[in-house]
């Protein structure tokens, strides 16, 4: 955009000569309404309808010039956008805008980053082409090392980001948004996290990202249950390309990490963790599987109690998870067992003290096969993994579980 300065600045003669400028000289044309519109009280009539026609005729280079030359978002910016939907034809999308409060969000500082991802929402649904093009240049503002008003832009980008040809400049958005990743304001790492998600559907993109795997490992253990919701769909999104593979150091990392969030409170949060971890074991490296076996030794006694959870996707992830770690395992026992048995079980009937769960075998109850079969289970897969004495890491057993369960008197015995 060229400088504004007193020798340049067209002068409003230039409205009464030609029906509208040449679409060089518009931004210069509108810093110079904006200027004299803000110094006076009483605003010119003519002024408006300048605005108006030159709206009309370059209706993209006079909103990027308004992001560009107003200090703050005030009742010029506000207004002269509303008049620029209008001319377009986007009545409703500025009702839209009015109903939801939106031209109101604009003028507050504190709101204003809501409301341009709102009115980014509404153009881009008939105003692709615009939007396309506004996106190319809020990338290069946002480029720039200390951008004015960056957290707006980078909202408003955010929601238009499938607006871009992302092959030429997928790049320079993925440098952007990664660099608001590492931000120390909520905002900021929020709406890079959503424009990742948006990222990670194109399959180029998804290998892009993978040198973003630290820092999103990190926001796993963040205490915002939305920061860890967009984490976990960014993750997901990327390892849904064959073409990915999971290292063999960040396996076990991020193993550890989904296995904490399968008691998560957030329902979402829970049911992505569990299909995820499915993802590591499909998808690790050869090398990784090793380091790899511990963690999903531990995985297999909060997946048997989450086979029986109220949410039916959570009870459903869980038991294809379950047999993916049987699997993963080489256990032909484990999946066998869990081919026999449902594996229905309340969880307040299976207790992690091994003296209880011996108290519930010798228990009679109408509930017995079921709660034998759960003992079975958690005593032969899953109870203390580190002991050297373990059965199932003593590679002569050929385990016969029903005969194992029948022998033993107490399972405090098994060390």
């Amino acid at each position: 955009m060229p400088t504004l300065t007193v020798t340049h600045a067209p002068t409003m003669d230039f409205f009464e000569e030609h029906a509208v400028p040449p679409q060089e000289q518009v931004p210069a044309v509108v810093r110079n309404i904006h200027r004299r519109l803000t110094s006076h009280i009483t605003v010119d009539a003519r002024l408006q309808i300048d605005v108006l026609r030159l709206a009309e005729e370059q209706p993209a280079d006079v909103v990027l010039t308004l992001l560009h030359c107003a200090p703050t978002c005030d009742r010029f910016a506000v207004e002269v956008m509303k008049s620029l939907l209008f001319q377009l034809r986007c009545d409703n999308e500025v009702m839209a805008m009015e109903r939801k409060h939106g031209w109101d969000g604009l003028l507050c500082a504190q709101t204003q980053h809501y409301a341009m991802a709102l009115l980014a929402r509404e153009m881009r649904s008939v105003l692709i082409p615009v939007c396309s093009r506004i996106a190319l240049h809020l990338l290069r503002l946002l480029s720039l090392e200390d951008p004015r008003w960056d957290l707006p832009f980078l909202a408003f980008l955010v929601e238009i980001l499938d607006c871009l040809d992302l092959t030429k400049c997928g790049g320079s958005v993925l440098k952007v948004v990664s660099r608001y990743l590492r931000s120390e304001c909520r905002d900021r790492n929020c709406l890079a996290l959503r424009g990742l998600m948006v990222l990670s559907r194109d399959l180029w993109m998804a290998r892009r990202m993978c040198c973003l795997s630290r820092s999103l490992l990190e926001l796993l253990g963040d205490a915002d249950g939305d920061v860890v919701f967009m984490t976990l769909n960014v993750f997901m999104n990327m390892l849904h390309n064959k073409n990915i593979r999971v290292s063999s150091t960040t396996a076990p990392k991020l193993a550890e990490a989904l296995l904490v969030l399968f008691d998560n409170d957030d329902r979402q949060v829970q049911l992505l963790s569990i299909q995820l971890f499915c993802k590591v074991m499909e998808l690790v490296v050869d090398e990784g599987k090793k380091p790899l076996e511990k963690i999903v030794n531990k995985s297999l006694y909060p997946l048997l109690l989450h086979c029986n959870d109220e949410n039916q996707c959570v009870a459903n992830a869980s038991r294809k998870t379950l047999h993916c770690s049987a699997k993963f395992l080489n256990r032909a026992d484990l999946e066998q067992l869990l081919k026999e048995q449902p594996m229905k079980i309340e969880k307040s009937n299976l207790q992690e003290n091994r003296s209880q769960a011996a108290e519930l075998l010798r228990q009679e109850n109408p509930q017995k096969p079921l709660q034998e079969a759960a003992i079975r289970f958690i005593a032969f897969s899953v109870s203390f993994p580190d002991s050297p004495s373990s059965l199932y890491t003593q590679k002569s057993y050929n385990p016969n579980i029903d005969a194992f369960c029948k022998n033993t008197e107490d399972l405090n015995e098994i060390d």
